[in-house]
């Protein structure tokens, strides 16, 4: 069950683990359909219930005088998996409004018997991260601009797709620098228990130290319109497949600028 790792259902977001040989250009400003949105999303593996994902976007908030939007990611396992491998995930990250960069990620893991804590802090005008895991501590190089794995995918909705093209920019984790070569592979329409869909479906591709690196092929849907939401995630993994599929969204009143710290 080691492939239901927060990596694998994340890369879902990962992003969802998501540069070209040079870093991407980052975007003006985040779109209003930031702000407030609410995805979950029902998890499964080999076609067996095994949990949900929630996503969630905060309004802006500020942080040593810099504004920020927040995102979070939140994996449960059901009842069924608890009772041989429970899974409590948590992450959050904060990204720069006016670039999308990431500025801080978190994540928080309980999964079965395994614990983990980390955090990377980015800090471009000294192009440096601070990655700490498990209180350890390691200073790591950045470009001047990068996302974490999760605010990725945030980040890719803002790009055009172009059916048969591909979008490349860079992720850090794990002490790592990925170039991700997203593919915008085909239009499809599907049925989710959140309703039926116009979808684009993509597929990411990792390479680090300019060698493609094989982490399973994952694929997501994504509607064909403005806002790109994510309605369905395939990963394939040892052994089956994870599934994810949105089964609710909303998007709450925005109050902007209403949290400064």
């Amino acid at each position: 069950m080691g492939g239901f790792r927060n990596k694998t259902l994340l890369c879902m977001l990962a992003v969802f683990i998501l540069s070209a040989d040079a870093a991407a250009e980052p975007t003006a400003s985040p779109p209003v359909f930031w702000k407030g949105e609410h995805l979950v999303f029902k998890l499964s593996w080999l076609g067996i219930p095994a949990g949900m994902t929630v996503l969630d976007t905060s309004d802006a908030l500020y942080l040593g005088g810099k504004k920020m939007y927040g995102i979070s990611a939140v994996t449960t396992s059901n009842q069924f998996v608890d009772a041989f491998y429970p899974v409590r995930d948590r992450i959050h990250s904060l990204v720069l409004a006016d670039t999308l960069a990431s500025y801080k990620y978190v994540v928080r893991q309980e999964e079965g018997t395994y614990r983990s804590d980390k955090e990377i802090i980015f800090d471009y005008a000294e192009r440096k991260a601070t990655f700490t895991k498990n209180g350890e501590v390691s200073i790591c190089d950045i470009p001047a601009f990068v996302s974490d794995s999760l605010s990725a995918y945030y980040y890719f909705r803002t790009k055009e797709l172009a059916v048969g093209k591909a979008i490349a920019f860079d992720v850090f984790d794990d002490k790592k620098l990925w170039q991700v070569h997203v593919q915008i592979l085909r239009r499809e329409r599907i049925e989710t228990p959140a309703g039926a869909f116009d979808t684009i479906v993509v597929k990411p591709h990792f390479k680090f130290e300019g060698i493609f690196r094989r982490k399973g092929d994952i694929y997501f849907w994504l509607t064909d319109d403005s806002r790109k939401m994510m309605v369905r995630m395939k990963s394939k993994v040892i052994i089956g497949s994870i599934n994810a599929d949105l089964v609710e969204y909303a998007y709450r009143p925005s109050h902007d600028d209403a949290r400064v710290r």
